[in-house]
């Protein structure tokens, strides 16, 4: 009487019911696996990680954790960070007609380029973990996008100059008259202090405009709208 030989090699496994899992604490294990990850999304992915029974699928696994035990028991900093999910922006994105704010657009150059950082330390280390280098797109890596956006945003979304010749060329001149604005009420005020209307030696800021602070007696002798009263 003789079997097959691969019915030893790949065993498939089946838990039932269901609560055998929780029983054996696969919950907790999950759970274990979640207080270790970084980021929001990892942990709740970690939380819903299913079985696997089959010895093709599992292998592969063990050995790029092996592969990635081993680089963090050697020191090794991967280039991880916890970044709010993007799965929306990218859902947003494919919508045509859709554009992503500012604020979005740094949110989702963060990913890039973490994603930029890890190919570039796995690349660097493909002869200790060809297992998880598998896992790195195939060809060329793209990286226009990621380094043009530096270049028209602040890590915090805001618009740069050098975003286009034309928003520098406003902004310097929206600049420049701003300054001429400061130099006038700065002769205003030092003609106000002169003549005893006001003890002020700056312009002071009220609902983001430069104002002239004035003696209560003295408000009607320079012209211009009142933006404050002081109760004092």
């Amino acid at each position: 009487m003789s079997r097959d030989q691969s019915s030893f090699e790949q065993p498939s496994v089946s838990f039932h019911p269901e609560s055998a899992l929780v029983k054996l604490g696969f919950d907790l294990i999950c759970r274990e696996l979640a207080s270790h990850c970084v980021g929001d999304e990892a942990r709740a992915e970690a939380m819903e990680l299913p079985v696997l029974t089959e010895r093709d699928a599992i292998i592969p696994l063990l050995d790029e954790t092996a592969e990635l035990q081993a680089l963090l028991n050697g020191g090794e900093n991967l280039p991880l960070a916890s970044l709010p999910s993007v799965i929306f922006l990218l859902d947003k994105a494919s919508v045509e007609g859709n554009w992503l704010s500012p604020e979005e657009a740094a949110r989702f150059w963060r990913w890039l380029e973490l994603g930029r950082r890890m190919r570039g330390f796995l690349l660097g280390r493909r002869d200790r973990c060809p297992m998880l280098s598998k896992r790195l797109p195939a060809g060329e890596y793209d990286s226009f996008l990621i380094d043009l956006l530096p270049t028209i945003l602040s890590p915090e979304g805001h618009v740069l100059s050098t975003a286009s010749s034309e928003l520098r060329a406003i902004r310097k001149a929206l600049a420049d008259k701003a300054e001429i604005l400061r130099q006038q009420l700065e002769r205003i005020l030092r003609n106000a202090r002169s003549q005893g209307w006001t003890d002020a030696r700056e312009l002071t800021l009220r609902n983001e405009r430069l104002v002239i602070p004035l003696l209560t007696d003295f408000k009607s002798r320079v012209s211009g709208l009142i933006h404050d009263v002081s109760g004092s």
